[in-house]
């Protein structure tokens, strides 16, 4: 199987999953929030570097839906998250192959939509790119919200001649969120064997006001072949720093460590399911596990 081929699993594993997390930015600026979002690792669709989609042939099917629902269950008297993801993909162009998503995330103080569009774009056999943007409404019901009001993403590929599989990534996200702005600038690879994926980065965060900044890295494993299953995890943390707004502003910085496992099986020729399992500890505020069920299909 050729490395597109493979590239093509990695996206819908790992990004849909990714966004099943339903993980946000850094809190820049933010009042006091019931559960921090986490600025230690990068959050939603592209956190892990992902690879341009395998170009459709006469035996592969253009278009690929994803829906999926997730629960996660937080400690120190935080409500738990429990929301769900429906994501749509078209790969049957040369240049262009656009991607939408919705998701939804409702907690004990109410919820909140996000809506999302990107495309990746096909410039060569060795390069491309990723980006998009998404949203959700302000809710004035909410004390804070669980998705950026905007953000935008962005990430560039290049496939290392004469080095096999081996793919460099450098990746750019802007965001709003409660009150402040950020970004994060990422930079990793990913090297792919014939049943084998790995990838890794590492980010580098800014939050504003306040200007702090922060470091943090994620390493990821698949293992597997497309049609029959594919299995994986990854690890990641960093630091958290973030300026609460107050009366008197001050500085909030403690250590943040993802876990997660999944496993995506074919049931069927087209069609069949992803599980996924979550862990984040948020030093000294709380820990967090979570558990995603999705299915997807190919027509």
């Amino acid at each position: 199987m050729n490395r597109w081929a493979l590239a093509a699993v990695m996206v819908a594993a790992l990004l849909v999953a990714g966004t099943c997390t339903a993980q946000n930015p850094p809190v820049a600026g933010a009042q006091q929030p019931s559960a921090p979002a986490d600025s230690g690792t990068v959050p939603t669709a592209q956190e892990t570097p992902a690879a341009e989609p395998a170009a459709t042939s006469t035996a592969e099917k253009p278009f690929h839906v994803e829906a999926g629902g997730f629960y996660q269950h937080l400690d120190n008297e935080y409500s738990s998250w429990r929301g769900g993801d429906f994501r749509m993909m078209y790969s049957g162009g040369k240049v262009f192959k656009p991607f939408w998503s919705v998701s939804t995330q409702s907690r004990d103080e109410g919820s909140q939509q996000s809506y999302g569009f990107g495309s990746y774009i096909h410039f060569n056999k060795s390069f491309y790119v990723i980006g998009s943007i998404s949203g959700a409404p302000e809710k004035k019901s909410l004390a804070y919200p669980y998705y950026p009001k905007l953000r935008y993403d962005g990430m560039a590929l290049y496939t290392v001649p004469g080095a096999k599989g081996l793919v460099l990534t450098a990746g750019y996200t802007e965001f709003q969120l409660a009150g402040g702005r950020g970004r994060i600038i990422s930079g990793g690879a990913i090297l792919y064997t014939k049943t084998v994926i790995l990838s890794g980065a590492i980010n580098f965060n800014e939050n504003r006001p306040g200007s702090k900044k922060s470091k943090s890295g994620q390493m990821n494993f698949m293992h597997g072949r497309r049609g029959s299953y594919w299995v994986g995890g990854g690890v990641g943390g960093g630091k958290v720093a973030y300026q609460m707004l107050s009366a008197i502003p001050f500085d909030v910085r403690y250590d943040s460590i993802l876990f997660n496992v999944f496993l995506q099986k074919w049931i069927g020729q087209n069609w069949g399911c992803i599980l996924r399992y979550d862990f984040q500890d948020q030093r000294e505020i709380y820990q967090r596990n979570g558990v995603t069920v999705s299915l997807f299909a190919d027509f």
